[in-house]
């Protein structure tokens, strides 16, 4: 049985057609339109969607409405649902951004070219809110620390894989300019250590076989806890290669050797 407050934004949806509907009412209003009408619930949430104003997307919202039908099909509860799905960015676990974003993709349903849609799997306790935090730019600027960027980059990699570098950096970048935090020669956002440590989660993930056990905080904590080293860049990258302004605005290579968890 899902929630009064679900009912509740559904009927405000199609009562009237404004802007400014949150990523989880969306998801409210899918679930009860879902469970109330059936297939039939497409062609009503499209039409309201496009009333709504510029920005439509066919293939996001056919992408949305099928996790919404997958987990409602796992019978998740409420709960369930809003944690399993709360982060908005998780069409690109199965869309390239060149595919997600082309025109085509906005005025009819493209086929995933990555995987086929799933559900994602279920992170550990508090890790979701997080997430959602750090997407939203709600993250607060002392709680953005190395072990919480390690956390929420591990929760974009079990939930988008490799694909999901791309998220991470337009996430970090806009946080930093929610916090007020420029670009400069010695600070502020850094593309090569951004991706240097995503791929370092990646790795980690990968060996630990967390990916079958992702809802085990147990498992994460271990998983991390070889990468709270802040240094470990410098067993890649000579200290002028990684803090010169090339590696800050763009990847380069190790020069040191390659990059594993030995």
């Amino acid at each position: 049985m899902l929630p009064e407050s679900w009912y509740q934004s559904h009927r405000e949806f199609f009562a009237e057609a404004r802007p400014g509907w949150t990523h989880q009412q969306l998801i409210e209003v899918a679930a009860v339109a879902l469970r109330e009408e059936g297939p039939g619930a497409l062609e009503r949430l499209r039409r309201q969607l496009q009333a709504i104003g510029p920005g439509y997307h066919e293939t996001m919202t056919c992408c949305w409405l099928q996790l919404v039908e997958l987990a409602r099909a796992e019978q998740l509860s409420a709960e369930q649902t809003s944690r399993r799905l709360g982060f908005s960015q998780l069409p690109f676990a199965f869309y390239s951004p060149e595919r997600l974003r082309s025109p085509e993709a906005a005025v009819s349903l493209l086929v995933p070219d990555l995987r086929p849609v799933d559900l994602p799997p279920e992170l550990p306790a508090g890790l979701s809110e997080t997430l959602v935090a750090f997407q939203s730019r709600k993250l607060a600027k002392e709680d953005w620390t190395h072990d919480c960027h390690l956390r929420v980059a591990a929760a974009v990699y079990l939930l988008l894989g490799q694909p999901g570098m791309h998220v991470m950096s337009v996430g970090i970048q806009r946080l930093n300019e929610a916090h007020g935090v420029p670009l400069t020669p010695t600070g502020g956002y850094h593309e090569t250590l951004t991706r240097l440590w995503f791929q370092l989660v990646g790795l980690a993930v990968e060996n630990s076989r967390l990916a079958h056990e992702p809802g085990c905080p147990e498992r994460m904590r271990h998983m991390l806890q070889k990468l709270q080293d802040k240094t470990l860049p410098l067993r890649f990258y000579s200290r002028d290669r990684i803090m010169s302004w090339e590696a800050r605005t763009g990847w380069l290579e190790p020069d040191l050797g390659p990059v594993d968890l030995v």
